[in-house]
């Protein structure tokens, strides 16, 4: 199974668009999946290097190969991929989003907008929170870990007899 197939599948479940006929084409998936390898690339550092050509659509290597299967690769630039589309869709809904009130009857379309904002921005905010962890993961605590000083061994047994 190649990734144009398991991504599409991922991210056509995050965007909830399962529905028949499809609201997004497989090529349209593909794409933002491309772009989305590529700007989480610049943000973050794989094991694997990956190559994306955004004209074709090509992730080489294939992250989803089982000899090498990437699932942090494949999950971030998933996600990144439904916030892509998301906020699209965001910008049409927006446009559509009219409120019309006349006497005591009124309409109002935004509700639809309202929810997929909502559903957009969890999905990024997951992404948010599973770069970082990518990021940190392996590496927790280098941060404050500083150079041995020799005096610091002195302050701390002195601090523990004085209290026994």
């Amino acid at each position: 199974m190649s990734w144009q197939s398991e991504m599409v599948t991922l991210v056509r479940h995050l965007v909830d668009d399962l529905g028949s006929p499809y609201t997004y084409s497989d090529d349209r998936i593909q794409q933002a999946i491309a772009v989305s390898a590529q700007l989480v690339i610049s943000e973050i550092n794989f094991e694997s290097v990956y190559t994306v050509k955004l004209d074709c659509p090509t992730i080489s290597p294939d992250p989803t190969v089982s000899s090498n299967k990437d699932d942090g690769f494949i999950n971030l630039v998933s996600i990144k991929a439904g916030c892509i589309i998301l906020g699209s869709q965001i910008r049409t809904e927006a446009a559509k989003s009219i409120s019309v009130t006349d006497g005591p009857s009124s309409i109002n379309m935004g509700g639809n907008f309202k929810g997929i904002e909502i559903v957009y921005k969890n999905l990024c905010d997951k992404f948010e929170e599973m770069k970082m962890q990518h990021k940190t993961d392996g590496s927790m605590g280098t941060a404050i870990f500083t150079p041995y000083s020799p005096g610091s061994d002195v302050v701390r047994s002195y601090t523990r007899d004085s209290l026994i």
